[in-house]
């Protein structure tokens, strides 16, 4: 699939950091992004709601041309990818951010393991089951902090109301002797500064990013054309946070475009 365009969708702004690590990696694909900024946060969603959001900019995507798409978000990837990847059939190639993490944690020496992500996605329990399917060795303790990824969102990381509030959540009982970290959100990795201050630089953390991105490896073939691909995000509602975090990675002006979901 040397001609693949890449679909990325997520709740808001927590999947720019993998879609500009997907851009990096593969610089001839074209790539959109969704971020469905008008029923953001997911994670205090119901799971109907959320699979069908998902299902909506999913549909879009792939109306857009999308062969692969890739659910960069850890509540949507828990609820909704098995009825997407069961829809879509042979019509594109779904990935989720949850499986490549597992993997990466099952490859890991470190045996406890703790898990911070939305309500929605903690209450599923999804991370401990499947990697306690898959490496029988590790104790996992999960944890939801449903603040923090509207706090990301609204712009608060790097921002001592961030290293606040994340201090207050991960000084628990339940993770003084844990050894790693699943960043079950997409995202946490904008306040990865303010969870090394609380466990050390040392301490190994798990996120989708560079997971997802060896798994994307596996299903698209990089021509390594001299053609740039082009890059699009789409959002449901437009805020300035949006805006302001993708120009942030993107390092100047990004072609911003709003459409509201068909559900």
């Amino acid at each position: 699939m040397s001609s693949s365009k890449i679909g990325v969708f997520d709740s808001g702004i927590g999947g720019l950091p993998l879609a500009f690590a997907i851009r990096n990696t593969f610089p001839s694909h074209d790539i959109i992004y969704f971020g469905d900024t008008e029923h953001f946060p997911f994670g205090d969603r119901s799971a109907e709601s959320v699979e069908r959001f998902s299902h909506a900019m999913a549909s879009f995507l792939h109306e857009e041309g999308c062969d692969i798409l890739v659910i960069a978000c850890n509540t949507a990837s828990a609820v909704a990818y098995d009825s997407l990847k069961q829809r879509l059939n042979n019509g594109a190639t779904v990935l989720n951010v949850i499986d490549p993490v597992v993997q990466e944690v099952c490859n890991t020496s470190a045996t406890h393991i703790g898990v911070i992500g939305t309500s929605r996605t903690i209450e599923t329990n999804i991370f401990e089951q499947k990697i306690l399917a898959s490496c029988q060795n590790k104790k996992v303790y999960s944890l939801p902090t449903p603040l923090l990824a509207p706090m990301i969102e609204a712009g608060y990381y790097n921002h001592p109301v961030s290293e606040l509030v994340v201090q207050d959540y991960l000084n628990h009982a339940s993770f003084e002797s844990i050894e790693g970290l699943v960043l079950a959100c997409t995202h946490y990795p904008l306040i990865r500064k303010d969870i090394s201050a609380v466990f050390g630089s040392r301490f190994k953390m798990f996120d989708a990013h560079n997971a997802l991105v060896s798994a994307l490896r596996d299903c698209i073939q990089d021509t390594s054309s001299e053609i740039k691909g082009s890059t699009t995000f789409y959002v449901s509602d437009l805020t300035k946070s949006f805006q302001k975090t993708a120009e942030i990675f993107a390092g100047g002006a990004v072609d911003l475009r709003q459409h509201r979901l068909k559900l």
